[in-house]
C-alpha cells in the first residue's frame, strides 16, 4: 500500500513549467519526430521534415540558463543528432511515397496507352 503523508509534510508537486511538448516522457520536443509521426496522417509533412536536414540548430541565447556552456553545447549536439535521425526517417518515408506515387502514375498512363 501507498504510505500516506501527514498534513505537516510538504509534498513536492510536479512543476508545470517543465512541460516541454506534447510528449510527457521527459524528453525535449523534437519537431522532426513530430512531423515523422504525423506524416502517416498527412504525408506532405515528411517533405517538410526533410528541410530540418538543411537548417542548423541554433538555440536562443536565454535557453537553459542554469546549465554551463559545455552542458548546453552537449545537449544541443544530442538534440541535433536525434533531429537528424528523425529527419532521415522522414526522408526515407518521403522517398517511398514518391516512388509509390510515380509507380501508380506510370502504371495508369501505361494502361491508358495500351
Amino acid at each position: 500500500p501507498v504510505p500516506f503523508t501527514s498534513q505537516d509534510d510538504e509534498v513536492d508537486l510536479p512543476s508545470y513549467s517543465e512541460y516541454i511538448g506534447p510528449c510527457d516522457d521527459g524528453k525535449p520536443f523534437l519537431l522532426a519526430k513530430f512531423l515523422f509521426k504525423y506524416g502517416f496522417l498527412c504525408p506532405p509533412l515528411w517533405f517538410v521534415s526533410v528541410a530540418i536536414l538543411l537548417i542548423p540548430l541554433t538555440p536562443p541565447p536565454d535557453w537553459e540558463p542554469h546549465r554551463s556552456e559545455a552542458e548546453r553545447a552537449a545537449l544541443v549536439h544530442r538534440i541535433r543528432a536525434t533531429e537528424i535521425m528523425w529527419a532521415r526517417c522522414s526522408l526515407g518515408a518521403a522517398a517511398i511515397v514518391s516512388c509509390l506515387i510515380s509507380l501508380i502514375v506510370v502504371t495508369v498512363l501505361a494502361a491508358k496507352h495500351v
